[in-house]
């Protein structure tokens, strides 16, 4: 017999690793409404796609190499998993992946799951936290206020996050092709802001919004190696070798050299 009482509802689930396979297919067939026949913007679609399940792939990595629990290790995959839901319907809503310019992808991924409810079947502490680490993991900087239990969440997902936007870009680069939406609207110029540059000499990760050029941008790509938390985190960096691929696409001077070397020492005594 069971022990709830009459018109009490059992406690919510919390979510678990078995229930991950049923989250993949709602997110695959969120995405297909998305598709664009174009194949130039579907190609846009395509690379988040992509991007989400290389992220949940990392996440997996991660979060097994720090010894989380079965039940942690669920809440941080399915963090993985949407949290980039907002950037479809912020490319088919604004054509660009550049939050200043369109919409917070963060807040309004959070806002599309909550019209789908696909996690309310769950415990509201579990859902609370992917939805504040989903809400954050766009941020420059974590606020001061989160518990031990969400900065746990909130340095996952930006470090499996970064893990796969370094290969993202690292492709990108390494075939030579031009795409406006993922060079977020920034030119080539060949040189590096003064400005951008320094910030990662005093080992600083540069503001978007300062960013004028494309030299920039990679630059800023390097300097999030600040921003990582876990050993996985950058023993995975080391052993793909994105840092050294994305500086090979920078100007050879002085300068570029000694940041590099720094970058790469900061790497070294973490991996």
């Amino acid at each position: 017999m069971s022990r709830c009482r009459r018109g009490v509802s059992p406690p919510a689930p919390g979510i678990a690793l078995e229930d991950l396979a049923e989250l993949r297919r709602w997110f695959d067939g969120y995405v297909r409404d998305f598709y664009f026949d174009d194949p130039a913007r579907q190609r846009n679609i395509a690379l988040k796609e992509e991007h989400t399940h290389r992220v949940v792939d990392a996440m997996s990595r991660i979060a097994a190499g720090i010894g989380l629990s079965a039940h942690d290790r669920a809440i941080a995959e399915a963090t993985a998993l949407f949290h980039d839901l907002g950037r479809f319907r912020q490319y088919r809503d604004h054509g660009t992946f550049r939050d200043p310019e369109s919409t917070n992808h963060a807040a309004l991924g959070l806002r599309e799951l909550a019209a789908a409810r696909i996690l309310h079947r769950f415990d509201i502490a579990d859902r609370r936290q992917v939805c504040e680490a989903i809400f954050h993991h766009n941020r420059r900087f974590l606020p001061e206020r989160l518990s031990e239990r969400s900065l746990l969440f909130c340095r996952l997902i930006r470090d499996a996050d970064k893990l796969d936007i370094w290969r993202v870009f690292d492709e990108y680069y390494r075939a030579g092709e031009r795409n406006p939406v993922v060079e977020l609207g920034l030119t080539e110029s060949g040189y590096v802001s003064g400005r951008i540059m320094d910030c990662v000499l005093e080992r600083r990760i540069p503001n978007y919004l300062d960013l004028k050029t494309t030299e920039d941008f990679k630059v800023l790509q390097l300097s999030w190696v600040f921003d990582l938390n876990f050993g996985p985190s950058f023993a995975m960096l080391r052993e793909r070798g994105y840092i050294d691929s994305i500086a090979s696409y920078l100007p050879g001077n002085e300068k570029t050299r000694r940041m590099l070397a720094r970058i790469n020492d900061f790497v070294g005594v973490r991996a």
